[in-house]
């Protein structure tokens, strides 16, 4: 049987998540664990998807437009790095609780290239990941951990 030293798991905000965190404790005491949180792109409209413009503008009271028509980059920013704290706020209670200390980490990007190149950098001998099952309001969560489970270099456990 090959040694796991270093698991994984890439982490939302989602029970499912803290599911995957808690199999790699369990599952490998003895390793390094690393938990990725990966934000989206930090441009503004690139946040929601491929939606036009309008999507995005903002009526005033009167019914017609703001002059501000598409909230600034700040402020995802902030939403981005809120969101991140819980995670890893939640990471580390659960962590704490089987008495072991975690790696965080924070990217920003396309959630599948940067963990595969955080497994490839930091040699990852495992990836454990949730499992999402498609929604109608975010069908593209179950292709994530398909697709890293197809590209990624070290074997994935997913977690449903």
């Amino acid at each position: 049987m090959v040694r796991v030293r270093h698991v994984l798991v890439p982490m939302g905000n989602t029970e499912r998540s803290e599911r995957a965190l808690v199999f790699a404790l369990e599952e490998y005491p003895e390793a390094r664990i690393s938990v990725i949180h990966v934000t989206e792109s930090s441009d503004p409209l690139g946040l929601f998807g491929r939606r036009e413009v309008e999507d995005y503008l903002i009526p005033d009271r009167d019914g017609g437009l703001e002059d501000e028509l598409v909230p600034d980059g700040s402020s995802f920013n902030r939403a981005q790095r809120k969101r991140a704290e819980q995670v890893f706020t939640r990471a580390c209670q659960i962590a704490d609780g089987y008495g072991t200390d975690i790696e965080l980490i924070v990217r920003s990007g396309d959630v599948v290239e940067e963990i595969r190149s955080y497994t490839d950098a930091e040699a990852v001998d495992r990836i454990v990941i949730a499992d999402h099952q498609p929604t109608g309001v975010r069908p593209r969560i179950r292709g994530v951990s398909a697709s890293i489970a197809r590209h990624a270099a070290p074997p994935v456990t997913m977690i449903g």
